[in-house]
């Protein structure tokens, strides 16, 4: 029995989509950040709330992954964001330039107060589709969207992986 037909009798898909890349599965770079303080969404986007840095020697897809738990008042939204910033070429060939920024795809996300201003547990996926290696600083930033928007965050976990 061909691949073909034993694919459509067990009803299994042999074919890659045309926005599907076929990537290493093993990662050439990973990096976290978590935090479990209790404060208020800072007033401007400057600060990151987490961060970390990765000695990327891959030139490649990077996907970082966030998850944030918030108390938002009603009526207020809060604007998250994500950047990588070069901070040295690290001796790789064909590096970053220090001082270059990324922003991933879907950079920017907006939270929303809920009704009632409970907790809610909020998780968002970002991907850079091509990255040079070096020694990059990812950051995650939060901030009031309008003058007098206000919230809490509290648990707050960010996870890079580089591939080459």
């Amino acid at each position: 029995m061909s691949k073909l037909a034993f694919g459509l009798l067990a009803g299994i898909v042999l074919f890659t989509p045309a926005y599907a890349t076929q990537i290493n599965p093993q990662a050439c770079a990973l990096g976290y950040d978590k935090k479990d303080i209790l404060l208020e969404v800072p007033k401007s986007l400057e600060a990151p709330l987490l961060f970390t840095i990765l000695d990327k020697p891959c030139d490649g897809p990077v996907i970082i992954r966030l998850a944030v738990a918030t108390a938002i008042d009603p009526r207020s939204f809060v604007k998250v964001t994500l950047r990588a910033r070069c901070t040295a070429t690290g001796g790789y060939a064909n590096s970053c330039t220090q001082g270059q920024l990324i922003y991933p795809m879907g950079n920017v996300v907006y939270l929303t107060g809920n009704t009632d201003g409970l907790w809610e547990t909020h998780s968002y996926e970002f991907i850079i589709e091509s990255q040079k290696p070096g020694v990059w600083k990812y950051e995650l930033m939060m901030g009031p969207d309008h003058i007098g928007d206000q919230g809490k965050v509290r648990e707050r976990t960010m996870v890079v992986e580089a591939y080459p």
